[in-house]
């Protein structure tokens, strides 16, 4: 993946992490009422961002849950139309997206102010990933730190000084909102 995709201003910058685990990545059941109470922390924490002047987005496209996340931004931007939705596209987990998931990926790939792809030639993997996108982000707001790529990713984020904000609705997400 190469620095020059990243045009944006790194100041109004912030990134989504929420790391490779199972549970966050492929089961996430957006059904459940604790799952709503999450997305809604998220927007909060999105539209916290915005009111302190972040403009860029940057959210992976290989989850259940990063779709999620898109979709609420984009929800955002009909606010804020000065925010930018910079999705990061890699088609790694796209066999796990039923029809109707691929469809609302589909719409978000399409409303997105820009797309990045990325390909086998980057030598693509979720620590080099969330590396580049906090290289290039002052922010990010993350789900949960359980997982190690998420582990590591913070302390790289810690080092060069990244605010992070963390979205933890207590120890509910185990028992309550995956399969």
């Amino acid at each position: 993946m190469k620095k020059e995709l990243f045009d944006e201003n790194i100041l109004d910058s912030c990134c989504i992490i929420v790391g490779n685990d199972a549970k966050t990545r492929h089961m996430f059941d957006e059904a459940l009422i604790i799952c709503s109470i999450i997305l809604n922390n998220f927007r909060e924490a999105l539209q916290k961002a915005i009111n302190e002047n972040y403009v860029n987005f940057y959210v992976g496209l290989d989850s259940i849950f990063e779709l999620n996340v898109a979709e609420v931004l984009l929800i955002l931007k009909n606010n804020y139309p000065h925010i930018k939705l910079i999705c990061l596209i890699s088609g790694n987990n796209l066999n796990d997206f039923k029809e109707i998931l691929y469809i609302r990926y589909m719409r978000v790939k399409k409303l997105a102010d820009k797309c990045i792809f990325l390909n086998s030639d980057d030598q693509y993997n979720e620590n080099e990933k969330y590396k580049i996108l906090i290289d290039n982000s002052s922010r990010v707001i993350t789900f949960q730190e359980q997982d190690d790529i998420v582990k590591q990713s913070l302390s790289y984020a810690k080092c060069k000084r990244v605010h992070i904000k963390y979205i933890t609705p207590e120890n509910l997400v185990d028992n309550f909102c995956f399969a």
